[in-house]
């Protein structure tokens, strides 16, 4: 039960602003739960502490899918917004229905972004193998600015995919970047800085 139980709490609520699961071991089936709640389009979390949860690549790079999969609930067809199906007026035609349902099944869910302004994935088992979703988490978090990965396993190519993204001031926010107690190298360092 444990974290499943809370996420559909934190799922349907859009009053909650921080979450705090540092030291908490949440696990693959935690990891998906929080995945189902980052994505949903009610999440409002800003503040997110995932501080010494047991993240390795593959539960970082699932949360960074979460992160590039939001849903916008603007984006979704009426019915689906609403709950239920809309009746229409008997003068239109089953054409014009069948029509207007192949215009609705194309229509694609765009993302919308998340509102978060701080991560803490400290004290985690994230290395450069997960480096490209690193890249697309970053992408994904435009309001971003504060952003902890100290001790992990990060090298030398993370870094550069976090110089990359820290240099374009445009979309990128971050002003506060810790990356202590990393094996980031002296090359790491330099392209940082």
């Amino acid at each position: 039960f444990g974290f499943a139980s809370l996420s559909i709490t934190l799922k349907g609520n859009s009053n909650i602003t921080s979450l705090d699961l540092r030291r908490n071991k949440l696990g693959r089936k935690g990891l998906h739960h929080l995945s189902k709640v980052l994505r949903s389009f009610t999440c409002k979390i800003k503040y997110l502490d995932l501080d010494n949860t047991g993240i390795d690549d593959r539960g970082f790079i699932k949360l960074a899918e979460a992160f590039s999969q939001r849903k916008s609930k603007s984006l979704l067809p009426k019915a689906v917004e609403m709950g239920s199906g809309v009746d229409e007026p008997e003068s239109v035609t089953e054409g014009t229905r069948k029509k207007k349902k192949e215009n609705e099944n194309e229509k694609q869910i765009e993302p919308s972004p998340s509102n978060l302004i701080e991560i803490h994935f400290g004290h985690n088992m994230i290395s450069d193998a997960s480096f490209a979703a690193l890249d697309d988490m970053l992408g994904s978090l435009p309001s971003l600015t504060h952003l902890d990965l100290s001790w992990n396993r990060l090298k030398s190519k993370s870094a550069e995919i976090l110089a990359n993204r820290i240099s374009n001031t445009r979309q990128c926010k971050i002003s506060v970047l810790n990356v202590q107690f990393n094996s980031i190298g002296d090359y790491g360092a330099c392209v940082l800085l």
